[in-house]
């Protein structure tokens, strides 16, 4: 986000330099950094939205109602996402190289397509 935030603003400074405006360049790169920001957050509701199917969610949550959460509180919002996402493959993560598989509870059901590992005999 930072880096397309940037690469706005530096359009943002050639086209006021080139076309002679009077515009305020700080008011601008501000503006690059919140479009920026709206665009990450779109795209991460829609990835919520994604992730929600997958883990057979059926409630009908609005698009909207995720961008409001990324936009205001994007941290929270993915750390709610990853525990999720543990606690639908039993799973904790407790830094990013470090994943810890846990303990499956009597009577729990897998979702999703198997995993073959090695050779499959024929």
């Amino acid at each position: 986000m930072y880096i397309v935030a940037q690469a706005l603003n530096l359009l943002t400074v050639i086209l006021v330099v080139e076309l002679d405006l009077d515009v305020n360049l700080m008011r601008a790169g501000n503006l690059c950094y919140w479009i920026a920001q709206m665009f990450l957050a779109y795209w991460l509701a829609t990835k919520r939205q994604q992730l929600r199917q997958k883990l057979g969610d059926k409630s009908p949550n609005p698009l909207c109602m995720d961008f409001v959460s990324y936009w205001c509180c994007g941290c929270c919002t993915i750390i709610q996402d990853g525990r999720q996402i543990d606690g639908a493959t039993n799973t904790r993560t407790e830094c990013v190289c470090k994943l810890e598989l846990l303990q499956p509870a009597a009577g729990t059901v897998a979702v999703g397509q198997p995993v073959i590992v090695g050779n499959v005999g024929s």
